[in-house]
């Protein structure tokens, strides 16, 4: 998946000069590791680490940008990655697509009302926020 991700980024920055297609490729290959990678945690359930990839990725990028990376990604971390989950495949798609979702829309609200010269203690409350719309 690494090799994939790299070379899907090597193609972009050659086809792209200049652009930030290859880092977005880059995000795009931090969610399907991240989608790999699960916490367990004691009660069983599992937190993957492609959230934190959510929470970096909502703090910098454009609306379509993050939409296209975690769409592209959860496809292809659906058609990879086998889960031992209970839930139908359609639930599980659309549970992503919400976590994606309200952590990008709690990024937009939080950052678009933070003044020029922000703090640190203001970006790590948004952050923190953002962070608890995924559970």
């Amino acid at each position: 998946m690494v090799l994939a991700g790299l070379l899907a980024a090597g193609v972009a920055a050659l086809v792209d000069r200049g652009g930030d297609t290859w880092v977005l490729c880059l995000f795009g290959m931090g969610v399907v590791l991240g989608e790999m990678l699960v916490f367990r945690l004691s009660d069983g359930s599992a937190l993957p680490l492609s959230y934190a990839v959510f929470l970096v990725l909502a703090s910098s990028a454009a609306v379509g940008q993050y939409a296209a990376v975690v769409a592209g990604a959860e496809l292809i971390a659906f058609a990879v990655v086998r889960v031992r989950d209970p839930k139908p495949w359609w639930a599980r798609l659309v549970l992503r697509g919400l976590v994606a979702a309200a952590t990008f829309a709690v990024c937009w609200a939080g950052f678009d009302r933070l003044p020029a010269h922000e703090k640190t203690q203001q970006v790590l409350v948004v952050l923190g926020v953002a962070a608890l719309a995924q559970v």
